[in-house]
């Protein structure tokens, strides 16, 4: 478990933003599941990604693949990040435990500022 995202967060955000979710499908899990899988292989539809769809996602990103299982059991899914106005890239950077001391870290913060943009940018399906 991801105990900084569990410490900083809780897993009640989490919850919080899965009830919206499942609010804008009408809580019709057949329609959930249809557009959680036709967002699976494709950058679409974000708002359904779950947990691990967020990690595949990130393993495809050089710089920030090595840090992609940090997010395991965290809680961060599509609807926390594309919902909740507070997430930011500050945020998923340290959900990530990408280490603040990297002289590297500038360029992959601003990598992850315009991938979570992008990431984003996708949500209105």
């Amino acid at each position: 478990m991801n105990f900084i995202y569990f410490f900083v967060f809780g897993f009640s955000t989490s919850f919080h933003y899965g009830i919206m979710v499942l609010k804008r499908v009408n809580y019709d899990k057949k329609e959930l599941d249809r557009r959680r899988e036709e967002s699976l292989h494709e950058n679409q539809d974000v708002l359904m990604w779950t947990n691990e769809r967020i990690i595949q996602w990130l393993t495809t990103i050089n710089g920030l693949k090595e840090y992609a299982n940090n997010l395991i059991e965290t809680g961060i899914h599509g609807g926390l990040i594309a919902l909740d106005e507070t997430f930011d890239h500050n945020t998923l950077a340290l959900a990530l435990q990408i280490p603040s001391q990297q002289t590297i870290v500038d360029k992959e913060f601003c990598f992850l500022n315009s991938c979570l943009f992008v990431f984003l940018d996708t949500t209105d399906s």
